[in-house]
């Protein structure tokens, strides 16, 4: 980067906000303004070459929700399903899914979602 740039946690009597400094300059943003700048970001970076790996890093540290929440809409013009999931960093994010991404993904969670089946500690066999 040409210039460097320093953030910080602030909370002059009210929510916390960030105030980014950067060449000279500086910017307070609350939360509903980080959220609208996290967004137009991620629009400039989608349209901005090399596109993003098509398959994540293995050896890359991915900030991982656990247990997100998540909500499906059906689009009658869409063969497939649009899910949100949440992020607490990033919000909702949408993916449409279509059929056959749906259908591999049913074969891949199957066994997960399959019956356990425990075996008995000890069982008396005669």
């Amino acid at each position: 980067m040409p210039f460097d740039i320093d953030m910080e946690i602030v909370n002059e009597y009210g929510p916390n906000s960030l105030l980014l400094k950067a060449g000279g300059a500086s910017a307070m943003l609350d939360a509903a303004e980080l959220d609208e700048l996290i967004e137009l970001l991620a629009t400039v970076r989608s349209e901005l070459q090399p596109m993003t790996p098509v398959r994540p890093a293995l050896t890359h540290q991915y900030v991982i929700e656990t247990a997100p929440h998540w909500q499906t809409v059906r689009n009658p013009l869409f063969d497939g399903l649009i899910v949100f999931f949440r992020h607490s960093g990033f919000g909702w994010t949408g993916f449409g899914l279509p059929r056959p991404s749906i259908e591999r993904l049913m074969e891949i969670m199957a066994p997960l979602v399959a019956p356990r089946v425990t075996m008995p500690e000890s069982t008396l066999v005669m």
